[in-house]
């Protein structure tokens, strides 16, 4: 192999690296995206049941009327 040819490969090497970090930082980032989907998701169904409890406490109070 000659010195260009190393040098290519290590300089091929050093890509391969930077990619694979990427794609690292990548998946990282759409497991954080994830995560924070599916916290809204969590609050949204809690504020809904929260309001469904308070729904059905006032429509009984009306009731018991």
């Amino acid at each position: 192999m000659t010195t260009q040819q190393r040098r290519d490969q290590i300089q091929i090497m050093e890509l391969e690296g930077f990619a694979a970090l990427e794609q690292l930082s990548l998946i990282q980032d759409e497991r954080e995206q994830s995560q924070q989907i599916r916290d809204m998701q969590a609050i949204d169904e809690e504020t809904q049941q929260e309001f469904n409890r308070f729904h059905n406490w006032d429509q009984q109070r009306l009731l018991d009327y």
